[in-house]
């Protein structure tokens, strides 16, 4: 009988208690009160300002996806991709470089409403003792992700803006599009 009320307080407690992740780890998706226009022409400017290749996008669906970049090589790149990733321990051989990429989810919302998804792609080059190169994927530990939405964030509410979270990962910040964006920032597509 004791067992039975365990299990079912058990699972009563899975159901009812929202998970909430460790520090690091998934960025969740950002509600930003801006248009859709805004963020994604700011997410453009973004990406080219730091130099990184978008390969596809569909402003449609609201998804860009860009090249890989290189993070790391050579002898420090064990320390870098710890910073960047979790689970990197390797037994057999070394990382010899780490790349990641970004798939960027842009949705609209409602007309002043967009949600922000960032996720980064990692991948290590592994090359064991005999020498065989193979590339692996590495879980990403949320830092690329926040480092791109701060650049996001600093673009749209000045340099000193930097992301806050709370302990289970949700933003401090409201994102509110800043009254005085045109005369911040000059761009054509801005509204």
């Amino acid at each position: 009988m004791k067992s039975k009320k365990l299990m079912l307080m058990i699972s009563v407690w899975i159901t009812c208690c929202p998970f909430l992740p460790a520090e690091g780890g998934p960025v969740p998706p950002q509600y930003m009160e801006i248009p859709f226009e805004t963020a994604w022409a700011t997410m453009h400017e973004v990406l080219e300002s730091e130099e990184i290749p978008i390969i596809s996008e569909s402003r449609g669906q609201g998804f860009i996806k860009t090249g890989y970049r290189e993070f790391a090589s050579g002898l420090l790149t064990q320390s870098h991709l710890e910073k960047i990733g979790t689970d990197t321990e390797t037994s057999d051989g070394s990382y010899q470089k780490v790349e990641y990429q970004y798939e960027i989810d842009i949705q609209l919302v409602s007309e002043k409403m967009t949600i922000i998804t960032v996720d980064a792609n990692i991948r290590a080059l592994h090359r064991d003792f005999l020498g065989t190169e193979k590339w692996v994927r590495i879980k990403s530990s949320g830092q690329r992700e926040e480092h791109l939405l701060n650049s996001f964030g600093k673009l749209l509410w000045g340099e000193d803006w930097e992301m806050e979270y709370t302990k289970n990962r949700r933003p401090k910040r409201k994102f509110v599009l800043p009254s005085d964006l045109n005369e911040r920032v000059a761009s054509p597509e801005r509204p």
